[in-house]
């Protein structure tokens, strides 16, 4: 089973009967991590910080939208004229920026990051170089010793909790009682399922964290990089080449805007890229007859300086709400939050 394989199998996507005699025999130790990961979050003490922390996590491993709702909130905060703060764990490799690739993309965006796997300690010492009105804490649901105003949680709309039960046997980061009380829960990629699933996951969510807002989110395609408008897709045949938890979101968007799939290459989140790998991929690109290699906005950062004889672009995707959920994530924060003087 190679990686991706296994991350499916986590979140219950691919199943067969070895598959599930295996996660039988797996359920002790998965029970054993659950009642770990509670008793050391029953167990950690608190701290505050300076200023206000907005917690934006999930229950499961990668892939449910966390770093494109951060940046969103991040940029709409920014231009209600708060200065931001986007405090992660950083779990890829550094690029050149210092950050790993989901940083170096926030950064791109005009957001400011730090990255620790102490993180109350990050953003002290980030406060200490240059003041801001707010934190977004990245991947916060487990990391409970920053003290927070606002807890965002995100679920995915098809499995809301994957097989559900914690690691080994399932793609949980803990019970999903455990979870903290949520001010706010968002389904991702609603556009992705039935009206049917879609308002299963809804009762589900309401009986886990009920009277808690919800909200529906989509990936929308928002620019091709480095510069360019996504309808320069339309028609194109491209190799889609990706590092993300769920490269299937990759290419859902790309053809949504009219691109051609003719090759894939989807290696792990957080995948470490390498030029000699990047070339083997190109070339095979070329024998399968694409146009372009394309590549998520996530991988951007770690691809954009390594060679290519095909040229490489990247779509980026951006959060899109309806307008009336605006308002309802524009409420919750206007209440958390302390008024502008």
């Amino acid at each position: 089973m190679n990686t991706q394989g296994l991350a499916r199998w986590l979140r219950g996507e691919k199943r067969s009967v070895w598959g599930e005699v295996l996660r039988a025999l797996l359920l002790p130790l998965a029970l054993l991590y659950g009642l770990l990961a509670w008793v050391q979050g029953a167990c950690t003490r608190t701290m505050p910080l300076p200023v206000p922390v907005i917690s934006v996590g999930n229950l499961e491993l990668g892939g449910t939208g966390k770093s494109v709702l951060v940046r969103w909130l991040g940029l709409r905060l920014q231009a209600q004229g708060l200065r931001v703060l986007v405090v992660a764990r950083g779990y890829g490799a550094p690029t050149a920026a210092g950050l790993d690739e989901e940083g170096a993309e926030l950064e791109a965006a005009g957001l400011r990051c730090a990255q620790g796997r102490k993180r109350h300690s990050t953003a002290m010492a980030a406060l200490a170089q240059e003041p801001a009105d707010v934190i977004l804490l990245d991947d916060g649901a487990q990391h409970r010793r920053v003290q927070r105003v606002v807890e965002i949680l995100l679920y995915d709309a098809a499995r809301p909790l994957g097989a559900g039960w914690p690691l080994p046997a399932g793609s949980l980061r803990g019970f999903a009682w455990a979870a903290p009380r949520p001010h706010l829960v968002v389904l991702t990629r609603v556009d992705e399922v039935d009206a049917a699933t879609l308002q299963h996951t809804r009762e589900l969510l309401e009986w886990m964290h009920p009277g808690v807002p919800q909200v529906c989110m989509i990936h929308a395609p928002m620019l091709l990089l480095p510069t360019g408008a996504v309808a320069a897709l339309a028609g194109k045949r491209v190799c889609l080449l990706s590092g993300m938890a769920r490269p299937a979101s990759l290419h859902r968007v790309a053809t949504s805007v009219g691109a051609v799939v003719v090759h894939e290459y989807a290696a792990a989140d957080h995948h470490p890229w390498t030029q000699h790998e990047l070339s083997a991929v190109d070339a095979q690109a070329r024998r399968a007859g694409a146009e372009l290699l394309l590549t998520s906005g996530k991988d951007w950062p770690k691809l954009r300086f390594m060679a290519t004889e095909l040229p490489l672009r990247a779509l980026q995707v951006q959060a899109q709400f309806e307008p009336d959920e605006v308002g309802i994530i524009d409420a919750i924060l206007r209440a958390a939050l302390p008024p502008r003087t």
